[in-house]
């Protein structure tokens, strides 16, 4: 089985999707992704691929919206809000759990109003400067090679 059409069994199973009295019908209709970051970045790139592939192995359209701002929160609250019935997705970053706990009223609670579904990738961040600038300001701090 492959990676997409495991996640699609792991949401089913989770509840995610259609009951499973209905689950071999399921996809019956457009499914949608949304990306909570402007188009052109990482997660726009990895939700565009996944979606291919994925609609691909479901033999179903995914339709990709980007529904930025908010540190994702916006696009976020769009699918805590939607209808859990499987057909709208969420492709996230650690974002995800990282704003509620940075808000007062936070609009969404990633554990109570989501289920995961898949781990896609492991996307790190680094701290990086000018390594020239670094060589000449303290030449034994920068390794080459």
């Amino acid at each position: 089985m492959r990676i997409a059409g495991l996640a699609v069994a792991i949401a089913i199973a989770a509840g995610v999707a259609p009951a499973a009295s209905v689950a071999e019908d399921y996809p019956s209709k457009v499914i949608r992704m949304v990306v909570p970051f402007p188009p052109g970045g990482t997660s726009d790139f990895v939700g565009r691929v996944v979606a291919e592939q994925l609609g691909r192995d479901l033999n179903q359209t995914i339709v990709v919206e980007n529904l930025p701002g908010a540190a994702g929160a916006i696009g976020t609250v769009n699918v805590a809000q939607a209808e859990p019935d499987g057909y709208t997705l969420l492709l996230t970053s650690s974002d995800f759990t990282i704003v509620p706990t940075l808000q007062r009223k936070p609009a969404y609670d990633p554990l109570a109003d989501f289920e995961p579904v898949a781990l896609l990738l492991r996307y790190p961040h680094y701290l990086v400067a000018s390594k020239v600038r670094a060589a000449v300001q303290k030449p034994a701090t920068v390794a080459a090679g």
